[in-house]
């Protein structure tokens, strides 16, 4: 399942989650990992997303959101986002993180 330099992980993976296996075919963007992470979490143990962890996997969503050429969420990343801010209230606003995110996307000492 994993290369061997993290074989020893292997034993505390619970699934492996793939982007293109959830992806219908249709021409909506395709959803990005961490929001099919959060979820897969939410359903199965919404106990384990603490603010840190909800912090990280927003980001990562937003970024992957402002990379794209339509530069638009799609309405699995919007649910994904809303879920999480609403158990968060105090995360930072969205436009917040896009903006520090756009202001260290090119810069070499990022």
């Amino acid at each position: 399942l994993l290369d061997s330099e993290d074989k020893s992980l292997e034993s505390a993976v619970v699934k492996v989650i793939n982007p293109h296996e959830q992806c219908d075919g249709s021409l909506e963007l395709q959803a990005s990992s961490s929001s099919l992470v959060v979820k897969e979490i939410l359903q199965e143990a919404p106990e384990l997303i603490t603010q840190q962890l909800a912090y990280l996997l927003r980001g990562s969503i937003l970024f992957k959101c402002m990379s794209l050429e339509a530069d638009r969420i799609t309405e699995q990343q919007e649910k994904v986002l809303s879920i999480l801010e609403e158990k968060f209230p105090d995360l930072p606003p969205r436009e917040e993180i896009i903006s520090v995110l756009q202001e260290t996307q090119f810069n070499p000492q990022g």
